[in-house]
This record gives C-alpha cells, sequence and structure tokens, in this order.
C-alpha cells in the first residue's frame, strides 16, 4: 500500500502542467497557431494621358487612384480561392480605359497580369460649305495639319480625328479659282462631342462687259478675257466674248487682280492687249475694253518715242465720280518709269512733267522700257484722293507688260 501511494503521487506531479496548459487555452502540441496565406491583386496601366488618372476597383470596392503608366496593386489582399474583378470606377478625362485579363480565382499567388488600357477620346471636326463656285474646290486645313478638298457645297468633316479636350483651328490653304472662302467658327476646344459648326463661306464677283475696237466701236468677238494674279501672272478664271464682244466671268472677292483682254487678230486688224488693274474688287463690275490696234500704237510709239514690243504702255483717266475730268494732279511712279506725258488742254501729251492741265478729259501715259515679266509699279498720286475728287486710288499698283497697255481703274 505505501509504494502505490507513491506511485499516485509522482503521477498526480507529471499530470499537473498538462492539466494547467489546458487550461490556460493552450494546444496540446505546445505550437501557436498559423494564419492562413493571403495574396494581392494588380497588374500595369498603359496609354493614361499625362496629367490624367484612373480610378479602379476590385470586387466593387478596395477603390485605387491610378495616375500613370506602369504598376498597380490593390491594398487589400484575398485569400488563396478567392474571387476577383477589377473594374474602371472613373474614366480619366479626355479617355476612354478598359480593363482586360481583369476577372478570375486566387491560385496560391499574387495576380499582377490585370491589363488597364486607356486611349484618348477623339471627336471629328467639321461643319458646311457655301458658295462654293461648279467645278471648283477648296483646300482646309486643322491645326495646320494635312489638307482636305471640298469640291461641293455641303457639310464636311476632317478624317483625323481630335483628342477631347484639344484644340481645332479649321483654315483655308487653297482658296477656289474663282472666290474667296472666309472660315467663321473655326476655332475651339473639342468638349465630348463632334464639332460640326464651322461655316465655310465662299464669295465672289462677276466682271461683265464689252471689248470693242478702239477706233470705231464695233464689237470683237473670240477675245479671251481673263481675271489674273498680279504676283504671279496665274489665271483666276477667263471667259471669251461672243459675236456681241460680251464677256462675263467671275473673279475673287476682296482680292486684287487684274484683268486681261488678250491681243487679237480680227479679220485683217491686229490688237494689242489691255489690262485693268482692280484692287481689293468687292462688288460686280461692268467693264468695258476699247483694244487699240498695232497700227495705231506703232504711230504712238514714234511719236513718243518707245519701242511698242519690248516696252511697257500704261494709262490712267484723271476722272470724278460724274466722269468729268480731274485737272491738276501729279503722278509719281516707283520705281521710276522711262517717259511719263500728261494731257494738255488741247487734248495732246506734250509735257512731261505734272500736274495734268485743264481738258475734258486729263489723263497720264508713260512707258516703261523693257520692265521683264513680272513688273509691278507702284503709283502714287498729288493732291490725295479726297482732297482731288478723282476716283482711282491716290496709291496704286500696276502690273506692267511688255507690248500690252495697262490701265488703273476706280476701286
Amino acid at each position: 500500500m505505501r509504494t502505490s501511494g507513491k506511485l499516485f503521487l509522482i503521477a498526480i506531479l507529471f499530470l499537473s502542467p498538462a492539466v494547467t496548459l489546458t487550461g490556460c487555452g493552450g494546444s496540446s502540441s505546445g505550437e501557436p497557431a498559423v494564419s492562413a496565406p493571403t495574396y494581392t491583386v494588380g497588374g500595369s496601366v498603359s496609354g493614361l494621358p499625362t496629367g490624367t488618372s484612373v480610378a479602379l476597383q476590385n470586387n466593387a470596392g478596395d477603390d485605387l487612384t491610378v495616375s500613370a503608366d506602369g504598376s498597380f496593386t490593390f491594398s487589400t489582399a484575398l485569400s488563396d480561392g478567392a474571387a476577383y474583378l477589377v473594374t474602371v470606377m472613373t474614366q480619366p478625362n479626355g479617355a476612354t480605359c478598359t480593363a482586360s485579363a481583369n476577372s478570375g480565382t486566387i491560385a496560391g499567388a499574387n495576380v499582377t497580369t490585370v491589363d488597364v488600357t486607356c486611349s484618348s477620346t477623339t471627336y471629328t471636326v467639321g461643319g458646311s460649305v457655301s458658295g462654293l463656285p461648279t467645278g471648283e474646290s477648296v483646300g482646309l486645313q486643322n491645326n495646320a495639319r494635312g489638307e482636305m478638298t471640298v469640291t461641293g457645297n455641303g457639310s464636311f468633316s476632317f478624317a483625323v480625328a481630335v483628342a477631347d479636350g484639344s484644340g481645332y483651328l479649321v483654315t483655308v490653304k487653297t482658296q477656289p479659282a474663282n472666290a474667296a472662302c472666309v472660315v467663321t467658327n473655326g476655332s475651339g476646344t473639342v468638349s465630348s462631342a463632334n464639332v460640326t459648326d464651322v461655316t465655310v463661306d465662299c464669295t465672289s464677283v462677276t466682271i461683265s462687259g464689252t471689248v470693242v475696237d478702239g477706233n470705231t466701236d464695233a464689237p470683237l468677238a473670240d477675245i479671251v478675257v481673263s481675271a489674273r494674279n498680279p504676283s504671279d501672272d496665274s489665271v483666276f478664271n477667263s471667259a471669251t466674248t461672243d459675236a456681241s464682244g460680251f464677256y462675263s466671268l467671275a473673279a475673287p472677292m476682296n482680292h486684287d487682280f487684274y484683268l486681261h483682254a488678250q491681243g487679237n487678230t480680227v479679220g485683217s486688224t491686229t490688237y494689242v492687249s489691255d489690262n485693268y488693274q482692280i484692287e481689293n474688287e468687292s462688288v460686280d463690275r461692268t467693264l468695258d475694253f476699247w483694244l487699240i490696234d498695232t497700227a495705231t500704237v506703232n504711230t504712238m510709239a514714234t511719236a513718243l518715242g518707245f519701242d511698242p514690243v519690248k516696252d511697257a504702255v500704261f494709262s490712267m483717266g484723271i476722272k470724278d465720280t460724274g466722269g468729268t475730268g480731274v485737272a491738276g494732279v501729279t503722278v509719281t511712279p516707283t520705281p521710276g518709269v522711262s517717259t511719263i506725258w500728261y494731257q494738255q488742254t488741247d487734248g495732246s501729251f506734250l509735257a512731261t512733267t505734272g500736274p495734268t492741265t485743264t481738258g475734258t478729259d486729263p489723263s497720264v501715259i508713260g512707258n516703261v522700257a523693257d520692265p521683264g515679266a513680272n513688273g509691278t509699279y507702284t503709283f502714287t498720286l498729288s493732291p490725295d484722293k479726297l482732297t482731288a475728287g478723282y476716283t482711282i486710288d491716290d496709291t496704286f499698283k500696276l502690273r506692267l507688260i511688255p507690248g500690252e497697255i495697262s490701265e488703273a481703274i476706280e476701286p
């Protein structure tokens, strides 16, 4: 019995710690508890416009704002086997972002393959064209890039779209041959919609009249009359006189041009070409030509001492609005010309210094020796137009062409 008591005591001593540990909440193994593993969800953003941001969500929460291209990771990790779904919560200004490879189940590793691709939201720029002459075209540009050719009246739209929030500027690059086109509502900023209110208005003036023999007033048929660019002699438009000597053509409004009647042989008579210099024309106009034949020009050349083939002749009538001559006007060409003559009271052109004297139709004529292919001269009249009351501008330009006559007309 004494031995049994000792064994019982020893048993109690060995069992007591285990009983105490169990009472304190420990495990029978003596090791701490281990948490289940978690994994992050993320990927990369590309194409995000500079200065903008995109807001993302995972599983409709855990909001994340990304402000630049590159990698991203949501802050909340998920347990193994949990589902994830990455979506775009808020789009950036001026762009649209799309998430791909954006859903799945966690499979024992971080997710790094979500791809958010952004591209600028673009809109077209366009409007309408009106007044464009039949058979002609106008070349337009947006932001000075490329050229769009419009060949008829109606709507137009540039092929290259513009990013939302970006500016646009529509201009005319190439004018039509016989009109001048002006853009209105041509600039602004694209704001979440196509631009459709740019207007291009093309306008022209009609120049018409008759071409007759300068001595007999007989109408001259088959004379080509053209509106030409004074800077390079290119033709805006042309027309040929009919049997009555009549012509009509359209020319650009508010543009400088010269009207050229091409000398031709009619029957046995050959005529010298004549030119009217027109500046900044804004209204329809009737202009008649009185062509001078070569025999008359040769007689004038002999009397005044110029070469009828190489030299250019100019003429200007000094008249008021009623067609009455205005005397007392001096004309100064720049550069200087070979000779200038002022009409006298008796109608002769004997004086080579101004001013014009009183006459029924005071005018000035002169010549330039061999002015070359593009001889443009500036003429200044004194006193000025307002003071003296004549109709032509007190400063104007004439394109002087060898073997031809050029005249100034009222603007």
